[in-house]
């Protein structure tokens, strides 16, 4: 699932995956309700492998098999940024884990899904930082690395990096062993105040270091 700046980077997106071979769905708040209905049914059945969308799959959408998120977007908006990556992350048979390309500078904005930095609301005054693409001159936000009107990939001020989309707290750290004893475990509903009896059961070992 692709999530991109508007409507014209999504057909773009649409359009370079579509001469690389790769069918891609899309969907936009415009989209005839028939046919965003025939579109979603195809991805949920496995018939699009690609589906791309502008403010549409944010909220209300979920499909748990799902193992790869795309954001070609900033946000802004923490609750935003968790719902287009969390759906991700829900259980399903055969799935081990979810793959997250950010692209928008979400992960360091608002930090791990599991740990999300919520910062106090402050109406600032100053203007927003922009930048001007050079192939269209468009003005958009400086976290675009894609420009939403004509896909220009704005160069990256520090190349590829790595970044956790979860903390992880519980994990140990990479290259450290330690004994362990009497492991223990237990199943239980899940700890989610809205959780009904169709989510699944979450499992909590604790073990004990030597």
């Amino acid at each position: 699932m692709i999530f991109a700046a508007g409507v014209q980077h999504a057909l773009h997106v649409q359009r370079v995956l579509g001469e690389r071979g790769h069918e891609c769905g899309f969907v936009c708040g415009e989209t005839l309700p028939f046919e965003r209905t025939e579109t979603l049914q195809r991805f949920r059945e496995g018939n699009l492998k690609y589906l791309v969308n502008v403010n549409v799959l944010t909220t209300g959408f979920d499909r748990a098999e799902h193992r790869l998120r795309v954001l070609l977007r900033p946000t802004n908006s923490p609750g935003l940024y968790y719902q287009m990556v969390g759906r991700g992350f829900r259980l399903h048979p055969g799935k081990a884990n979810c793959l997250v390309l950010d692209f928008g500078g979400n992960i360091l904005r608002h930090g791990p899904v599991d740990s999300l930095r919520i910062k106090d609301r402050n109406p600032g005054n100053g203007e927003a930082p922009a930048k001007e693409c050079p192939q269209c001159h468009v003005v958009v936000h400086a976290a675009y690395s894609l420009c939403p009107e004509c896909g220009h990939q704005f160069p990256s001020r520090s190349g590829r990096s790595m970044i956790a989309v979860l903390g992880c707290r519980c994990a140990l750290r990479r290259g450290n062993r330690y004994p362990l004893r009497r492991p223990g475990g237990s199943l239980r509903r899940p700890l989610q105040a809205h959780a009904g009896p169709e989510h699944p059961p979450t499992m909590r070992v604790d073990y004990q270091r030597d």
